[in-house]
Order: structure tokens, then sequence, then C-alpha cells
């Protein structure tokens, strides 16, 4: 792959391509997208409704950082308004339909597919919308075979990650828990309320 398309992706942000350096890109040999996904949502009294946006995205970009500048590894805009009816209840919650994120997901990925793409990852931050992701990805790989789909949640990925976690937020849930709330005092303590 031309150097002109590193030297224009910044923090390999495919946003910030010419599209020249876009279809060199997406011709490259083992080229992968990253999609990351969050949620605009009630967190608790304490945790901002990004949460999950936050997290995706700042983890994200922690782990692209870490692979050699020539690896064919970039990411799409963060898709900060996810699938959370369960907490319309709260105010500033918003939500999207679940057909209308899947919809966004194959054709968005269908056009990745087009250009040459041979790899989308779905990196999400909110465990409400995994199953969503799942039907996403496998209907996107059916219309799509040259592309490869894999969904990813954000807290399955570690190994050992469950046996850190104390009861009962464990089998309970991480929603504005413990987990959360530690993780956003790493990455910006000031977000975090009393």
């Amino acid at each position: 792959m031309g150097d002109d398309a590193y030297a224009c992706q910044g923090s390999r942000r495919l946003e910030r391509l010419t599209w020249p350096a876009f279809q060199a890109a997406a011709q490259t040999c083992g080229s992968t997208v990253v999609w990351p996904f969050g949620a605009f949502e009630q967190h608790g009294p304490h945790l901002p409704l990004g949460t999950d946006a936050l997290f995706a995205e700042q983890i994200l970009d922690q782990v692209l950082e870490t692979f050699p500048q020539e690896a064919p590894i970039w990411r799409l805009p963060l898709q900060s308004i996810g699938f959370s009816p369960e907490h319309l209840g709260f105010p500033g919650t918003l939500s999207l339909p679940a057909e209308l994120l899947i919809r966004s997901i194959e054709t968005v990925g269908a056009q990745l597919a087009a250009a040459g793409f041979e790899r989308l990852v779905l990196f999400n931050g909110h465990g409400g919308q995994i199953a969503l992701l799942q039907v996403a990805a496998r209907q996107l790989r059916a219309a799509h075979p040259s592309l490869g789909v894999l969904p990813c949640f954000l807290w399955s990925g570690p190994k050992g990650i469950g046996e850190l976690i104390e009861e009962p937020e464990r089998s309970e849930g991480l929603h504005a828990g413990q987990v959360e709330t530690s993780l956003m005092l790493q990455l910006n303590p000031e977000l975090v309320g009393p």
C-alpha cells in the first residue's frame, strides 16, 4: 500500500483519508475496518450518558496505537447512539430502533465490501445490543461473503475478566456498577459524579 494512505490517516480514522487513500486502503491485503458502537443512556446518577460510547472509542484508540504503523487497520467514526429501549424511562436516554441500526450496519458494510475491504469488526461497548449486532453481522456476511464480519463486545474481551468482577455484579450485570465506574475513573475521572 502507498505511503499516502498512512500519511493522511492521522489516528487510523477513515474519515481523515482522501478518496484515493481510502481506495488504496481498501485494496490492501488484510484490510480491516473497526466500527465502534456505544449507547446514549443513563448510567446511574454518577456516570455520563455516553459511558458505553466513551469506553468503546477510547479503548479502541488505545488498542489501535499498539499496532505497527503498516498494519492495514482503520476505524470508522463512533456510532454513539445505539439500541437502548430498556432505558427510555430515564431522561437523557436516546435510542434507535433495532431495524434502523441493523440497516445502517448492512448499508455501511455493503459499501465497505464494494470498496474492497476484507474485514469489518463491530466493536461494541453496550451490552444491550450484543444480540442485535450479532444478527446484523450474520445478515451482512450472508449478503457479502467476501467481507468477514466480527461482532465484538468490550466486556467479553480479556481472558479472565469475569473472575475479577465481584458478585452480585458478575451475575446481575455491569451497568453503572463498580466495573464501569472503575473504568471511567481510569479513563475520564472528571466525568464521575458523587
